[in-house]
């Protein structure tokens, strides 16, 4: 690669790691052109993050001269040497949430507060219909975050622009942030409520409980526990076939709805440093890289890697039709 000239007149040079690849043989001439899961694929603990300078890493050379030393060619073996740290990319992706404030109808409690729910409270999903709360994606009682307050005719909801909302005329639920004024929100007994304004607010406290049917009624509002990854997107497209945001989170959940509800009762749930879910946090991080991938390869890699996941989805859909039945 070019020099770097560094604005004190001091000359930088980087080398890649020599005879570097990742697990599946990628070496840093192919990181180059993106480096969207340098930090997620590597090789004896060492990533393109390390080994490759288009990443951030590789061996770097300092020289004092006004002209860049050229590279040298080398089939000697690399000298040993700690790689520069790269700091991690933070993770992508908003909070999915409600505010704390959220009204949810617990049965034989009444209306609570959100922030007051717990793991085993039954919440009401639908009209007359109660499920067990078996975990929160999220919960973080002290973090400030923004919201997207929808009023409508008759009630008002906070949540975040990615969590997804049942919308008159749309099949399936869709993010918050696509609502627009003059839609519909759905009611808990079937009515329609249009919205009337839309702002932003600030509030402290995020929180998504979870519950089987993936559903929750909402200050009188039906929502989904489940988000988008991209907001701007009403569905996943794979392949030329269009795939909603609420089936595949829901899908996804399915072995920690396997474990949390139908075999046991999970009372101790831990959470990452952001509040979500230690069950959801990694993989909402690996499916967020594999969203961004770009270009004409890892567009590829994307839809092979979509498809797969679309495959186990739809046998964990098959697999909780046989386990449901029994419970």
């Amino acid at each position: 690669l070019p020099p770097v000239s560094q604005p004190t007149g001091v000359n930088t040079t980087c080398n890649d790691f020599v005879r570097w690849s990742d697990q599946f043989g990628f070496d840093c001439a192919f990181y180059r052109s993106g480096c969207v899961l340098a930090g997620i694929f590597g090789k004896n603990g060492v990533s393109a993050n390390e080994a490759c300078c288009a990443c951030g890493g590789g061996v770097k050379d300092e020289n004092t001269s006004s002209t860049p030393a050229p590279v040298p060619v080398s089939t000697s073996p690399p000298v040993t040497a700690a790689p520069i740290s790269v700091a991690p990319t933070p993770a992508l992706g908003l909070p999915f949430c409600f505010s704390g404030s959220s009204l949810v109808q617990v049965e034989d409690k009444g209306l609570v507060s959100m922030k007051d729910l717990q793991v085993g409270d039954s919440i009401l999903v639908d009209d007359g219909r109660y499920e067990r709360i078996y975990s929160f994606g999220h919960l973080d009682r002290t973090r400030k975050a923004n919201f997207l307050k929808l009023e409508t005719t008759s009630s008002t909801i906070e949540i975040s622009a990615n969590h997804l909302l049942f919308v008159e005329g749309e099949t399936n639920a869709i993010p918050a942030g696509q609502v627009k004024i003059g839609d519909n929100l759905i009611h808990v007994r079937g009515d329609k409520l249009m919205v009337t304004s839309i702002e932003a607010v600030q509030r402290i406290g995020l929180y998504a409980p979870f519950t089987p049917s993936g559903n929750l009624i909402v200050n009188n509002l039906l929502a989904s526990n489940f988000v988008a990854l991209d907001e701007s997107q009403m569905t996943v497209e794979i392949m030329g076939i269009h795939f909603n945001w609420h089936w595949l989170a829901h899908k996804f959940e399915f072995p920690h709805r396997l474990v949390c509800h139908y075999l046991s009762y999970c009372t101790s749930e831990s959470y990452d440093e952001a509040g979500i879910s230690n069950w959801v946090s990694a993989s909402h991080k690996m499916s967020m890289s594999v969203l961004q991938l770009s270009g004409f390869w890892f567009s590829i890699l994307k839809n092979a890697i979509l498809l797969s996941v679309v495959f186990v989805f739809s046998i964990f859909s098959i697999l909780e039709g046989v386990v449901g039945s029994f419970f």
